[in-house]
């Protein structure tokens, strides 16, 4: 069971852990929905530093949360294979 704060009328309340997870679960679908309905509102944003503290730009809706966007990985190419001793 999970206490959950007191909501707008001052009431406490306690439940069970999945259902609390099905609610939030639900508010941040409706949350996104009518934000997926507004205009959209780009903005410029720079992406997480790299190994060399370089930084690219990307664009994002900023009425659609994101999380930041990290660094490309570059690809090693073929690894060497492990030494025997």
């Amino acid at each position: 069971m999970v206490k959950l704060p007191p909501d707008e009328n001052g009431f406490e309340r306690s439940v069970s852990w999945e259902s609390h997870e099905r609610v939030l679960a639900e508010r941040r679908a409706a949350d996104e929905e009518r934000a997926r309905q507004q205009p959209p509102r780009w903005v410029r944003r720079l992406s997480l530093s790299d190994v060399q503290g370089r930084r690219e730009e990307y664009w994002v809706n900023a009425n659609i949360p994101a999380p930041p966007v990290w660094w490309e990985p570059k690809a090693l190419g073929r690894l060497p294979l492990p030494r025997r001793h």
